[in-house]
């Protein structure tokens, strides 16, 4: 006590503005450092101009930060007074120092510097080479046994992930735009320079650009639909926006159910297929629909229109022709009934629409054979 009270005492001795430990903040209000805790302590006006320094210096909360520091200062004491070993260089190519009595040529030295700046990481020239992202990339992927790059399984909170075609870090809500470009210049056939793997040429999934992923669409209420998938990059969708090309937002490429797969009308959970994958998957599931000409309804292929405006925002050249499964696509639609299709608000054919539906393609079918 008698040790604090001449510490208080030592404190108290410079209390005016010009004393050293003493200043005056921007209120105007004169503060004094206490060397005990190291806090700046505003001195009272009502009780004295020592009043409040002298419940600061008495207080649970100066005691704590006295201890505080002291600990500190211990843990510095320890730090410098410890012998402290040389660790390895990280980098194995860099010479060790020439001690002074080693002579030199100047040529030798400069080089040697040359060198040493080089290896600096601030003098290091970034390489964006293809090879360097695939190794910086292979870092956060496990490889599978076929050698093919297999995603982690990503955190909750994670909101960026690394493309898979070009290794950019893109946001898990942008990744559908981002990959939607990668497919569909694919399907162009516009080459794309510098990518560290090709899109999947057998039905790619429109948020990671390989093949494997399910999708579906699950029945909730009414008429709407939920999107479900196994993808890693697996964020929410909304159909209905998610149809619409815009400047911020062109590509249209969702998850839609086939109008000619027969499904049970009982079941909720419907498998679905991505817009930009649709011609293929008639091509290879309904063959019929191009070998017999079987017309489309109308809204089922206005739902696989892609826009000159999608197409122009997604890098297509002007005049490019489609491919030849989009071009036969086109031209087999004709004036069946209308049908409604998965939208934001539709439902897909189920029960007595999609039998009605069924019925008026297998009459067609008939007829022109």
């Amino acid at each position: 006590m008698n040790s604090e009270n001449g510490g208080l005492d030592e404190d108290l001795v410079c209390c005016k503005l010009g004393d050293i430990g003493v200043r005056q903040n921007e209120r105007g209000q004169i503060e004094k450092l206490c060397n005990r805790c190291g806090r700046w302590v505003s001195l009272g006006q009502s009780k004295g101009d020592t009043h409040a320094f002298r419940e600061h210096y008495r207080s649970k909360t100066c005691d704590r930060a006295a201890k505080k520091k002291a600990r500190i200062l211990d843990r510095h004491m320890l730090l410098s007074e410890s012998q402290i070993t040389p660790t390895p260089s990280p980098h194995p190519h860099v010479t060790a120092p020439r001690l002074p009595d080693e002579e030199s040529s100047p040529t030798e030295s400069s080089s040697h510097l040359r060198q040493e700046s080089s290896l600096h990481p601030r003098n290091q020239a970034v390489d964006t080479s293809a090879d360097t992202r695939l190794h910086q990339f292979n870092h956060t992927l496990p490889l599978a046994e076929g050698g093919t790059a297999e995603p982690a399984s990503r955190s909750p909170n994670s909101k960026f992930c690394c493309c898979f075609q070009c290794g950019k870090a893109v946001a898990i809500s942008n990744m559908r735009q981002h990959v939607g470009g990668h497919i569909l210049r694919s399907m162009w056939g516009v080459r794309e320079g510098d990518l560290l793997a090709e899109v999947s040429s057998s039905m790619p999934c429109g948020l990671c650009g390989r093949s494997g992923c399910a999708i579906s669409l699950r029945k909730t209420t009414g008429l709407r639909f939920k999107f479900e998938t196994n993808c890693v990059f697996r964020t929410k969708l909304s159909l209905g926006p998610a149809s619409n090309s815009t400047k911020r937002a062109p590509c249209t490429n969702r998850p839609i159910i086939c109008c000619l797969c027969v499904y049970d009308c009982k079941t909720k959970n419907y498998p679905a297929v991505w817009t930009y994958n649709m011609p293929a998957h008639l091509a290879d599931q309904h063959k019929s629909h191009t070998s017999q000409d079987v017309r489309l309804p109308a809204d089922f292929k206005k739902s696989l229109e892609i826009s000159q405006f999608e197409l122009c925002e997604l890098r297509i050249p002007d005049g490019l022709l489609p491919p030849a499964s989009v071009a036969l696509l086109g031209e087999c639609a004709g004036d069946l009934a209308t049908v409604v299709h998965s939208e934001a608000n539709a439902a897909e054919h189920s029960g007595t629409k999609r039998k009605r539906v069924q019925s008026q393609l297998a009459r067609s079918t008939k007829g022109r054979n």
